[in-house]
């Protein structure tokens, strides 16, 4: 039946992806490689294409060969699917531990963006290498690049919503209170619904920092359509901090099961790895907890440099591993 369907699909002209990419969204991962490969036979130069299998083969856990695809759009005489290179390529090496290789590409995003005129792709990228450094709990970093980022554009809300969450990553909730004082009467005169979801998750962030797990989780529900893994990040916390236990692993596997979702946030699904083995850990169910920390060390132990939980996570799998 599944050959049927491919079939079909592929029987369309080769420059209609939208299958392709509704079998991606919908996690059929392996059927949208094999849709894009053919798509691509037929165009081989179709840079579209390329950039959506590279989307494919990193869902796939096929890292280097989806930075390979992308570095055929980055060979392109157009600037534009130069800078899409530079940002897929940038984010796809943080799923393998690669920080400074995806920081130099989100630096060559902001130049291109630049080139082309594009302020809000040029922010985008600038605002991105601080919220990776606030990700690693490099907080010195993340701060100048933030600092660098709102010097563009100093009533920029995406950057500001991050410095908020830098806040929250350093326990910084005096800095966080004030900021969000600050923050919400712009986004409520904006108008924009975005904006007023970051707002609520900053003030869970503080619920969280006063140990009322009940409120974050109640400010988060108001923010949970928007399908942001930031959000479902905060609220597995909260649900653990709350005690329960089977909604924190159910939002964890939200994010490690995203399709689209995710590709923007390569940071948050290796963290997701790291989370659901300390869960299950923490609930004795040894064997899958390895499983996850398995799963988490493939992707950052043979990174250059300590990345966060690496070491610990190392650990902790020796010891189940000398249990079992």
């Amino acid at each position: 039946m599944m050959t049927f369907v491919l079939a079909a699909l592929l029987s369309n002209s080769a420059a209609d992806l939208e299958p392709g990419r509704e079998l991606r969204q919908e996690g059929e991962i392996e059927e949208a490689i094999v849709f894009f490969e053919e798509s691509l036979a037929s165009e081989p130069d179709s840079a579209e294409t390329q950039r959506e299998l590279g989307h494919c083969l990193a869902l796939a856990g096929r890292y280097t060969e989806a930075i390979e695809m992308y570095g055929n759009l980055a060979a392109s005489q157009d600037l534009q699917w130069q800078l899409e290179a530079a940002k897929w390529t940038g984010l796809t090496q943080l799923y393998l531990g690669n920080v400074e290789a995806s920081l130099e590409q989100s630096r060559l995003e902001a130049r291109l963006a630049v080139q082309l005129g594009e302020s809000s792709a040029a922010a985008r990228a600038a605002r991105h290498v601080g919220y990776v450094h606030a990700e690693l709990s490099q907080f010195s970093e993340a701060n100048t690049a933030f600092v660098a980022a709102l010097d563009g554009n100093p009533n920029d809300l995406d950057t500001l919503y991050l410095v908020g969450l830098l806040s929250a990553r350093q326990g910084d909730w005096g800095s966080l209170r004030y900021q969000v004082m600050d923050l919400e009467p712009v986004v409520r005169r904006s108008g924009n619904s975005d904006g007023m979801n970051r707002i609520d998750h900053l003030k869970a962030e503080l619920a969280l920092a006063r140990g009322d797990a009940r409120e974050a989780n109640e400010l988060l529900e108001n923010a949970s359509g928007s399908k942001n893994a930031l959000y479902e990040e905060t609220h597995a916390r909260a649900y653990y901090e709350q005690g329960d236990l089977a909604q924190a692993e159910a939002t964890l596997r939200s994010i490690l099961d995203a399709t689209d979702e995710r590709l923007e946030f390569p940071l948050l699904y290796v963290k997701a790895l790291l989370g659901m083995a300390k869960l299950l850990d923490a609930q004795e169910q040894g064997e899958e907890a390895a499983s996850f920390y398995r799963r988490f060390l493939e992707h950052w132990e043979n990174a250059v440099g300590p990345l966060p939980g690496v070491v610990e996570a190392r650990s902790r799998l020796q010891q189940l591993e000398a249990q079992s």
